[in-house]
């Protein structure tokens, strides 16, 4: 028979007890049961891939799909789309450069959620010429070219933040 202290626990009860209590402080719950998840995993020979980093500032669509001023993230936009000239609605196309400087809006999305979006202009960086990038849209206020050191002002893109 175990010895008992006055708790009526017993030494492995008590070694437990202080073993869990450390995990307690060093993981959440959610992070406990993925070490624990893996490490059984592993042990079956069954690899575990991490999940990659995402951008999650970014929620639009990614199927390649005709993109107009009416999209809901577009209600302060005051420039042509980067879509229709060889970039996407967040990335610029080939030869201009994205103006870490820009301004932002607080859009509805039709479900009832309002998200932060930012707009950046892409302006000349080795572009010899112009792009032809249409449609232009007026949403929201009128801005200035937003290029900074840069000439030529090309189109923007649209960066979908947090809830506002």
């Amino acid at each position: 028979m175990s010895e008992h202290d006055e708790t009526g626990h017993d030494g492995l009860t008590e070694f437990i007890d202080e073993a869990v209590g450390k995990l307690a402080t060093r993981f959440n719950r959610r992070s406990l049961l993925a070490k624990c998840s893996a490490i059984l995993l592993g042990a079956l020979g069954v690899v575990v891939i991490p999940e990659l980093p995402v951008d999650r500032r970014l929620k639009l669509r990614t199927v390649q799909a005709q993109f107009s001023c009416e999209d809901w993230y577009l209600c302060g936009i005051y420039g042509a789309l980067c879509t229709d000239c060889g970039g996407g609605p967040a990335v610029c196309p080939d030869g201009t450069a994205i103006q870490q400087s820009g301004w932002s809006s607080c859009c509805n999305d039709g479900m009832g959620n309002n998200y932060s979006v930012t707009y950046d202009d892409c302006c000349n960086s080795n572009l010899k010429g112009d792009l032809d990038c249409d449609p232009f849209c007026a949403n929201g206020s009128s801005q200035p070219a937003w290029c900074g050191g840069l000439t030529g002002y090309q189109c923007t893109v649209a960066l979908i933040g947090g809830e506002c």
